[in-house]
C-alpha cells in the first residue's frame, strides 16, 4: 500500500470539491468584479486539480494548507467565501487528521494480525 492511502483519498476529495467552489467562485467575482478577480478563480481550481494529484508526496500537503489560506484569502474579492474558506480548511484538516488516524490504526490491527498469526 502506498503511503497514507486513506489520507490521499480524503485530501483528494476535498481538492477536487474545492475545484468545483473554485468555478462557482470564478463565475460570481467576474460578475461583481469584471476587471478582475476571476483569474484567481482559475488559479485556484487548476491548483486544486494538480495538488489532489500530487498527494502521493508529503511536500503537498503543506502546499494544500497554503491553498486553503489563498481560498480564505478570496474573500477579499467574494465575501462568501472567507466563510466557505474556512468550512473547506476544516474538511481539509479533517481529512488529513482522520485518515492519518484511519491509517495508525490500520497498522496497528496489521501488527497484532501478525503477532497473532505468527508472522
Amino acid at each position: 500500500m502506498r503511503w497514507q492511502e486513506p489520507m490521499r483519498r480524503m485530501a483528494a476529495s476535498v481538492l477536487v470539491f474545492e475545484a468545483f467552489i473554485a468555478l462557482f467562485f470564478g463565475l460570481v467575482a467576474a460578475k461583481l468584479h469584471p476587471a478582475g478577480g476571476w483569474q484567481l478563480a482559475v488559479v485556484l481550481g487548476v491548483v486544486s486539480i494538480l495538488l489532489s494529484g500530487m498527494l502521493r508526496f508529503r511536500w503537498a500537503y503543506t502546499l494544500g494548507w497554503v491553498l486553503q489560506a489563498a481560498f480564505v484569502g478570496a474573500g477579499f474579492w467574494v465575501t462568501d467565501m472567507f466563510a466557505l474558506g474556512l468550512v473547506f480548511a476544516a474538511l481539509w484538516w479533517a481529512g488529513v487528521h482522520f485518515g492519518a488516524k484511519g491509517e495508525q490504526i490500520k497498522a496497528e490491527r496489521m501488527q497484532a494480525w501478525e503477532a497473532a498469526h505468527g508472522e
